[in-house]
């Protein structure tokens, strides 16, 4: 029993070293096609949207995010393929000892139809709270508070959450108990931001939380590489 336990961990391991090389320049290119949008599982498919099927795909390797890179850069090419631009993910399972497990719906989506003008009316700002997964601090809960002192919510290890405000203008963040690690954000109407939150170890015992405001093409590749938790 033993030896087949060892064997197991020793062909995944094998695994996991083959198919942790860097992304390709063509996996790269097709990742980053801005004319295949990309939902996540809290986003809603347009009603004017066109079922064309559903797709799952499994990638092994020992990097979470490339793994994740990588099955998006392969949904992406197939819907270049099969005239779709838009990908709606249904389910997602990104944890770090097994293969990512991402399941998604390719639509086509006529954006002529989509009504421009409710955005420019829109009145709210959205901030995508995400945590990555990480081993250090993992147990511990990452309480997010506003200027005002409101919690606004409780983020676990691996977890996100969307935050429409139509509070607009300079806004603080902070986690209290460790340390008033403060970030401020400038909201305007319409725009989305994306706050990274992670725990970090200074010294050999105190604990530190962080916040970090993230650029839109970094933030939504960790938001979406990140589970939610029900």
């Amino acid at each position: 029993m033993k030896l087949r336990f060892l064997a197991l961990i020793i062909v995944l391991f094998i695994l996991g070293c083959k198919s942790s090389k860097e992304l390709s320049s063509d996996e790269i290119t097709a990742y980053y096609n801005e004319n295949i949008t990309v939902l996540d599982l809290s986003e809603s498919v347009p009603k004017n949207s066109k079922f064309i099927r559903t797709i799952e795909v499994k990638e092994v390797g020992r990097d979470r995010q490339d793994n994740f890179y990588r099955a998006i850069a392969k949904l992406k090419r197939l819907c270049e393929k099969e005239g779709a631009n838009y990908i709606k993910i249904t389910e997602l399972r990104n944890d770090e000892f097994l293969p990512l497990k991402l399941k998604v719906d390719i639509l086509y989506i006529d954006q002529t139809n989509i009504d421009s003008q409710s955005k420019k009316n829109d009145k709210t700002a959205v901030i995508y709270f995400y945590r990555p997964d990480q081993y250090y601090g993992s147990a511990g809960r990452f309480r997010i508070v506003n200027s005002k002192g409101e919690i606004v919510q409780d983020i676990k290890n691996n977890d996100k959450f969307k935050n429409v405000t139509s509070n607009l203008g300079k806004v603080d963040f902070y986690s209290p108990k460790l340390g008033k690690n403060q970030i401020s954000i400038e909201l305007q109407s319409g725009q989305e931001y994306y706050v990274e939150c992670r725990f970090y170890q200074k010294g050999w015992t105190k604990v530190v939380a962080a916040m970090t405001l993230q650029s839109s093409e970094i933030g939504r590749e960790g938001y979406l590489s990140t589970e939610q938790k029900n």
